[in-house]
């Protein structure tokens, strides 16, 4: 029997189920930016998303009111760069979703497989990886 490895890879950031307070719309976009704001030595950075109806602004609080100084020199200009590794290494977090009262919209999680497949009907070992823990059920990674 052969084996084979399959990647899921993101094909887009990944939504967030959470009701919007002004249109009751039920998801927001995760826009890829972040938000930093300074006052005097101390920061709040925010990972900016936008209701998918109303266009409304949710800021998700990765830190607030946080010591510059705690933070790594790297991880700073990380968030002022809006480096996408660094906001799904936070999307993924299951601590950051929770302070945030959030939850990953799974079902429109856009996923791409990238390797090699077995030819339809042969018998193989499938190993599917991805970079970031993905809450999904077995089932669909093999649909796609």
């Amino acid at each position: 029997m052969q084996s084979y490895t399959c990647e899921l890879v993101l094909a887009s950031l990944p939504r967030f189920l959470k009701t919007c307070p002004r249109c009751k719309s039920a998801a927001y976009d995760n826009s890829g930016r972040f938000r930093v704001n300074a006052n005097g030595k101390r920061l709040d950075i925010w990972l900016i998303c936008r209701c998918t109806h109303c266009k409304t602004i949710w800021n998700m609080s990765i830190y607030e009111r946080v010591d510059r100084a705690t933070l790594a020199a790297a991880d700073l200009s990380k968030y002022f760069a809006n480096d996408v590794s660094l906001n799904l290494r936070h999307v993924f977090d299951p601590a950051f979703l929770q302070k945030n009262h959030a939850t990953l919209d799974l079902e429109h999680l856009s996923l791409t497989p990238q390797g090699e497949f077995p030819a339809e009907g042969a018998a193989a070992e499938v190993y599917i990886t991805s970079e970031y823990p993905l809450p999904i059920p077995v089932s669909r990674a093999i649909e796609l």
